[in-house]
């Protein structure tokens, strides 16, 4: 077995972030294994792809996501800030991702959700996800207490729990939690808290790793943890 390689945000250094183009792109290249996105919410309810709460920095547009009705979003260019080669990318529906990936690779959704922000998204996520297959879903984030709503509403869903840093009590957070798998920032993962997590058959990813150095250490210490890397061909064989 080798380290899953999972392309962040799509393939994003190759093109703009969580956007159609992106995705495809780590779609057709059989050595990645797993594609990562993130998801917020629009003003009308519908759930998008969109890393950073504001749309400043990966569109022509100002203010929040939660500001736009999906229409208004349609109407916005993500893609020109990357390249004018990608002017016209338009914003993408978690819907439009499930329906292009099927069963043909894993797709791990990150839930981007600060405070009292989207207090319906793990409702309406698991909505989104009830048709398909969950075979290939993982579905992680930061704010713990999301990642507890998705479980409670669907036990069958693989949740996670998203680390910076080294916490204490980290299988206590997992089971809060009910994360099955955990995705923590690469230069904190060692042999001791690997074996610990393994103790419990937890699964471990880690990100985000854009170093050909630092990829091949964690190639090194395991070949069960997953690499989140904005540049996949690093991993490759």
């Amino acid at each position: 077995m080798d380290n899953s390689i999972i392309a962040h945000r799509g393939w994003s250094s190759r093109g703009p972030e969580n956007t159609l183009y992106a995705i495809e792109l780590a779609l057709k290249e059989k050595k990645i294994d797993k594609i990562e996105i993130d998801v917020q919410m629009t003003k009308d309810g519908i759930i998008v792809l969109h890393h950073d709460f504001e749309l400043g920095r990966t569109s022509n547009g100002k203010g929040l996501i939660s500001e736009y009705s999906y229409e208004e979003l349609l109407k916005l260019d993500f893609g020109g800030w990357f390249s004018a080669d990608f002017t016209g990318e338009r914003i993408l529906t978690l819907k439009e991702v499930l329906d292009l990936i099927g069963n043909t690779k894993d797709l791990i959704i990150e839930i981007k959700k600060g405070g009292s922000m989207y207090p319906h998204i793990a409702t309406e996520l698991c909505h989104v996800l009830k048709p398909y297959s969950l075979k290939n879903i993982y579905v992680k984030s930061f704010n713990h207490e999301v990642v507890k709503e998705v479980a409670d509403i669907n036990h069958k869903i693989k949740t996670g729990i998203l680390i910076y840093g080294k916490p204490v009590l980290l299988k206590e957070q997992m089971k809060y939690a009910k994360a099955s798998f955990v995705s923590i920032a690469y230069p904190y993962i060692t042999k001791e808290l690997l074996d610990h997590l393994y103790q419990d058959k937890i699964e471990v990813m880690v990100w985000t790793v854009d170093n050909k150095k630092h990829m091949e250490d964690i190639k090194k210490l395991d070949k069960g943890i997953g690499i989140i890397t904005n540049y996949p061909e690093l991993g490759f064989k």
